[in-house]
């Protein structure tokens, strides 16, 4: 086998694995809202992750630094668009 074929064979591989994680988690997810305790596994779930996402200033910090470059960019492809509106981009 090439190794075209073997990467081919990996990558449908991954594919099938995840279409499989993915099939598992939803069905997981609707298990959970059948029940009652599930309903609150999930309420205390998005609780957590919900004040911890609001108050954290460590992750907004993070954050911010991951995202900054992306940030930057559409700031800029904002202005060329407005400019490019007002017709003094031609």
């Amino acid at each position: 086998m090439t190794r075209g074929t073997v990467m081919q064979l990996m990558l449908i591989g991954f594919f099938i694995f995840a279409v499989f994680v993915v099939i598992y988690a939803i069905l997981d997810f609707f298990k959970k809202l059948s029940s009652k305790k599930g309903r609150g596994e999930l309420k205390q779930e998005v609780s957590a992750t919900t004040k911890f996402i609001a108050t954290n200033k460590d992750f907004h910090k993070g954050l911010a630094e991951e995202f900054r470059p992306l940030l930057i960019l559409l700031g800029v492809l904002v202005i060329a668009g407005l400019l490019s509106l007002l017709g003094l981009g031609d």
